[in-house]
C-alpha cells in the first residue's frame, strides 16, 4: 500500500471512530455504537466475484491479519500492526499495546493509533529552526562587519560594537 493510501485509510478510520454525530444518532435509537478497527499493511489480491450479482472483494494474508487486529482491538480504538506503525510513526501518535497472540499467525507487536501528530508541533519546530537560522545569519554578518572594521585604521570599535548588538 502506498504511503498516501495508508494515510487516507488511517485518517478515514480515525474520522469514523471519532464521528460524534454517527455515534449520537445510533446511540439515541439502539444503544451505543462502539467501533473496533484493525489495520495491517501488505499485499492483497482484489477482484470481482459473481456472474449475476457482482461483488468486489479483497483477499490475502494482509486482510486476515487486519481482521484479527480488529478482533483483538478495544471498542472505540484503532489497533495497528508494527508494519503499519513503521510507516505512520512520523505523522501519527501511538500507544504501544505490546505483543498479542494472533490465532494461526503467532505473536505480533501492536499499537493503538491515538491521532495525528499536532501540526502545531511541526510549525513550532519550523519556527524555532527559522529563528535560529536568522540569528546565526545576524551573528555572522555582525562578526564579518566587526572583522572588517578592525582592519580599518582610525576605527573606534567600542562605538560601533554598541550599535551592532543584537
Amino acid at each position: 500500500m502506498k504511503k498516501s493510501s495508508l494515510r487516507k485509510t488511517t485518517s478515514a478510520s480515525g474520522e469514523i471512530r471519532d464521528d460524534r454525530s454517527l455515534n449520537s444518532t445510533i446511540s439515541a435509537k439502539e444503544g451505543w455504537l462502539r467501533i473496533r478497527i484493525g489495520i495491517h499493511t501488505g499485499a492483497v489480491v482484489a477482484g470481482v466475484i459473481g456472474r449475476k450479482k457482482f461483488s468486489y472483494d479483497v483477499w490475502g494474508n494482509t486482510v486476515n491479519i487486519a481482521s484479527k487486529m480488529e478482533h483483538n482491538s478495544v471498542a472505540g480504538s484503532i489497533l495497528i500492526s508494527e508494519e503499519t506503525y513503521k510507516r505512520l510513526r512520523s505523522n501519527y501518535s501511538f500507544i504501544e499495546r505490546g505483543e498479542i497472540e494472533l490465532k494461526g499467525k503467532g505473536s505480533m507487536k501492536t499499537y493503538f493509533l491515538t491521532g495525528r501528530k499536532s501540526a502545531d508541533i511541526t510549525s513550532s519546530a519550523e519556527t524555532i529552526r527559522n529563528t535560529t537560522l536568522q540569528a546565526q545569519s545576524k551573528i555572522s554578518k555582525r562578526n564579518s562587519f566587526l572583522n572588517e572594521c578592525d582592519k580599518q585604521p582610525n576605527f573606534a570599535p567600542h562605538k560601533s560594537r554598541k550599535l551592532l548588538e543584537v
